[in-house]
């Protein structure tokens, strides 16, 4: 059985950019010009996986095609990553502004209740509620829960949403690919952060990039925030008290979109099987990939920088990505 661990997502409403097609400062980018060589990689799928079982509750204030666009989201996630996209048990879904809804009696157990006040009562302290989606992610009674509060102005689920709370199961799963590793609790294995919440994100990307074959549309957090303009990735491995938690999700993403780009597309979930014990990630990362952690850190760093200033030529990352 899991340790019950409580992950929460935060995305404001601007987070979710979008690749365009025609656009100079993409087409000049080597990691999208790497990435898009890549597309014919990814295996073509021609038929829908089946998806493990989800009880969804919705506040009647939801949308219906919220839900119906979140359903879409796990198919292609399923069918993106059809042997690991899994879970035990019947995952539950709650959806509605737990400011204003209850869900029905009945739908929580005692223990899941206290799953749901613990997530949302952390929202409450948080400012800006009304332009932002709010999600967050556990256990309870041994099952996946899930609870998301739209954003009250622009009611329409992030494209990476479900990659966000499902996505972990996915590099769950990896880890039990690894026997090193594989009876360890939830939690219990060191990776860093930037890792876990990018790969996410580029999950989503990936599977969208696989159905349709193109960039162009696909869901990106590839995007600079002030606060995050010259922070290190060696400084998001962990989860440390005075660093933007969104760096973690958008210099996250971004070097994972750089690890896609140099090792290939199973670079989202490779990372598990080098592992040989539950705290060794650096030797994990060379065992797996072929780098020292140290050298990726210095040429993701690299690549952020030439995402903060259009002007600064990342010659080091060029030169890798022609290896």
């Amino acid at each position: 059985m899991r340790n019950k661990t409580v992950t929460v997502l935060l995305l404001m409403a601007f987070q979710v950019s979008i690749v365009p097609s025609a656009s100079s400062a993409v087409m000049k980018d080597p990691v999208i010009q790497k990435i898009t060589a890549r597309i014919n990689e990814i295996p073509i799928r021609t038929s829908n996986v089946k998806v493990d079982s989800i009880t969804w509750i919705l506040s009647p204030k939801v949308p219906a095609n919220y839900k119906k666009a979140l359903v879409s989201q796990n198919q292609s996630l399923a069918n993106g990553f059809p042997n690991l996209f899994k879970w035990k048990g019947t995952a539950l879904v709650l959806i509605g502004d737990p400011f204003t809804w209850t869900p029905p009696e009945g739908t929580l157990s005692k223990n899941c209740n206290r799953i749901y006040s613990q997530i949302t009562g952390m929202w409450e302290k948080l400012p800006n509620l009304d332009g932002r989606v709010l999600a967050g992610t556990s256990y309870c009674d041994d099952h996946i829960i899930v609870i998301v509060r739209p954003d009250p102005s622009n009611p329409i689920p992030d494209a990476d949403l479900m990659a966000q709370e499902f996505g972990g199961e996915i590099q769950e799963n990896a880890r039990y690919l690894n026997p090193s590793i594989a009876t360890l609790d939830h939690g219990q294995l060191t990776i860093p952060n930037w890792f876990l919440q990018g790969s996410q994100s580029a999950i989503a990307f990936q599977v969208y990039v696989g159905e349709r074959r193109t960039l162009s549309g696909a869901p990106s957090k590839a995007f600079v925030t002030p606060d995050c303009q010259t922070i290190q990735l060696q400084k998001l491995e962990k989860l440390t008290s005075g660093v933007p938690s969104n760096c973690v999700y958008t210099k996250g993403f971004a070097s994972v979109q750089l690890m896609i780009a140099i090792y290939g597309w199973d670079a989202t979930t490779r990372w598990f099987s080098g592992y040989t014990d539950a705290s060794d990630y650096q030797g994990a990362f060379k065992k797996a990939y072929g780098d020292s952690l140290a050298s990726f850190n210095k040429l993701a760093d690299s690549y952020w920088k030439s995402l903060v200033n259009k002007k600064y030529v990342a010659k080091d990352v060029v030169a890798r990505l022609k290896r």
